[in-house]
């Protein structure tokens, strides 16, 4: 039998001499797909002992059909495709020890991790972007952060690489402690601790608990960063190795000269006598780049190399991401919390151009008894803002502003029932502002869950 050439957790994916390794979720259970994978080439495959065991209910399991008993059905597999089946207790942790497995076989390879409420994924295309541009870096794909996404992303480290940057998202207690002990980072960096998954969490404290994780492997001679910030001395506390707290604003008066704001075309400052455009929006954005060069800063690269990678990042999909048109606006919908939300709103609100301003503002989810609390903190902050029309989407948002007493005539709000209406109401005062002779500019925030983009479409209608 050849070796394996590639893991796959999606039988699609899986092409010649892959490895495919079943999950079991909430809905679909990976086994019933062994075959799949097997026909488009995989040539080995997990199964585990709850399989062996019970089986699945899944009518896509040929076995229930087949008159066969699991083993023997198994056995079939190997022998009508020449792949082999190894039986693990389970799955997931199987797919993380292959992980860790794969990732001893490059020893010399520097290991950089990046968790935090918000701002992770910038921070690590930062530092990915930084680093790269003076040694060869690998680094974990959009946000391929999870449990399944790091391992994923373990598998794709070749000889070449110097350097792996990867996130560390969480969606329950002890990920950030399971994917820590596969990649075993050299440095670890906490962009915040804030309220995201606080539902789950129960508490900020919580989610800092959690957070703090990333530094659970550490030996004596590995380093931490984290903001010099309430929550600095409970991150640094009985870790192993070292932790600095990076007082951000002092780093970006002292660093950053002559800082000048661009608006949604960033900012321009200058670093040690380097004249530098820095693209990301957003003063949230110029924080995560305060850190990213802190951090590249004891790695010794260049400051010529730390103004190319500066200039380089691209916001991804749904990150600040800007678009210049008949209408402007900032697409930061991949996801949001209460800070980011913040951040998001304060942006369009210091945002200095004569334009009327727009928010569509989505629901922040996964907040659990503390969604009303969060929600109307938000809502109060656009009640006195400067911005011109505000459209509430959502019904977690919606149903907050209509237990609030205060209304105002430039609010507009739909729950999730009433999109098309959103669209219409949209379109009819982005065309009366375009025949008044206005332009608009307009912010999309909200979590992933309301799927903002499908309001671009109108945005992008007015010529």
């Amino acid at each position: 039998m050849s070796g394996i050439s590639s893991v796959s957790l999606d039988s699609r994916n899986c092409e010649a001499h892959s490895l495919f390794i079943p999950l079991r979720g909430a809905e679909r259970d990976g086994h019933a797909f062994c075959e799949s994978a097997l026909e488009n080439g995989a040539i080995c495959f997990f199964v585990d002992e709850q399989c062996i065991e019970k089986g699945i209910e899944d009518s896509r399991w040929a076995c229930t059909q087949s008159g066969l008993s699991i083993d023997a059905w198994i056995k079939a597999l190997c022998k009508k495709y020449h792949a082999m089946c190894i039986c693990v207790k389970n799955t997931l942790i199987a797919l993380q020890a292959c992980a860790r497995f794969y990732l001893n076989k490059f020893p010399r390879i520097f290991k950089i991790a990046v968790t935090g409420s918000s701002g992770k994924t910038t921070t690590k295309e930062l530092l990915s972007c930084i680093i790269g541009e003076q040694e060869p870096v690998i680094f974990s794909e959009g946000n391929l952060n999870s449990e399944t996404g790091l391992p994923l992303s373990v598998f794709k480290i070749t000889d070449k690489h110097k350097v792996a940057i990867f996130e560390m998202g969480m969606n329950r207690k002890n990920e950030i402690a399971e994917l820590a002990s596969v990649f075993k980072p050299n440095i670890a960096v906490i962009t915040n601790i804030g309220t995201a998954h606080i539902g789950m969490l129960g508490s900020q404290e919580q989610i800092a608990l959690e957070k703090k994780q990333i530094f659970s492997q550490f030996d004596s001679n590995d380093i931490g960063f984290i903001p010099k910030d309430n929550w600095a001395n409970f991150l640094s506390k009985d870790i192993v190795g070292t932790v600095i707290a990076v007082d951000i604003e002092a780093k970006i008066k002292d660093s950053f000269l002559e800082l000048e704001d661009n608006g949604e075309n960033g900012y321009s400052f200058v670093y040690k006598n380097e004249k530098v455009s820095f693209p990301l929006a957003g003063k949230h954005n110029l924080f995560n780049a305060a850190l990213a060069v802190t951090v590249a800063e004891h790695l010794n690269i260049k400051a010529h190399k730390i103004k190319s990678g500066l200039e380089k990042v691209n916001a991804g999909f749904g990150r600040s991401q800007v678009v210049h048109g008949a209408v402007d606006y900032l697409f930061d919908a991949y996801n949001a919390n209460p800070q980011s939300m913040e951040a998001a709103i304060q942006f369009l609100i210091d945002l200095k151009r004569n334009v009327k301003k727009i928010a569509i503002i989505g629901s922040m989810l996964e907040l659990g008894e503390f969604a009303f609390t969060a929600h109307k903190k938000i809502i109060e902050m656009i009640l006195h803002s400067n911005i011109d029309f505000i459209f509430l989407y959502g019904n977690e948002i919606v149903s907050t502003y209509k237990k609030l007493e205060h209304r105002t005539s430039n609010i507009f709000y739909y729950d999730e029932t009433e999109t098309n209406l959103l669209k219409k109401n949209m379109t009819d005062i982005l065309e009366n502002q375009k025949r008044d002779g206005n332009k608009c500019f307009v912010l999309l925030k909200g979590s992933r869950g309301l799927k903002l983009e499908q309001f671009i479409s109108v945005l992008e209608s007015v010529k």
